[in-house]
């Protein structure tokens, strides 16, 4: 596996968001990660934010899926 990537505020985005600074290493092993690898990973990414957004901010994006869906509309 890859080492942990810290993600901490920065000021200029204070009470707006995140960074998170990626070694150009890092990309390169992340593009030699098999598609289970990758798929896992997103799967924890998404519990991670699941985790830090707030009831509204969950719903704005459960609505913001519906408004395009490949399986609805090819």
């Amino acid at each position: 596996m890859h080492d942990p990537i810290f993600i901490r505020p920065i000021a200029a985005n204070k009470d707006k968001g995140f960074y998170a600074e990626v070694t150009e290493s890092e990309i390169k092993a992340h593009l030699n990660r098999s598609l289970g690898d990758i798929f896992n990973w997103l799967e924890n990414t998404n519990k991670f934010i699941s985790a830090l957004q707030t009831d509204t901010e969950k719903e704005r994006s459960r609505k913001a899926k519906l408004v395009y869906n490949p399986i609805e509309f090819p």
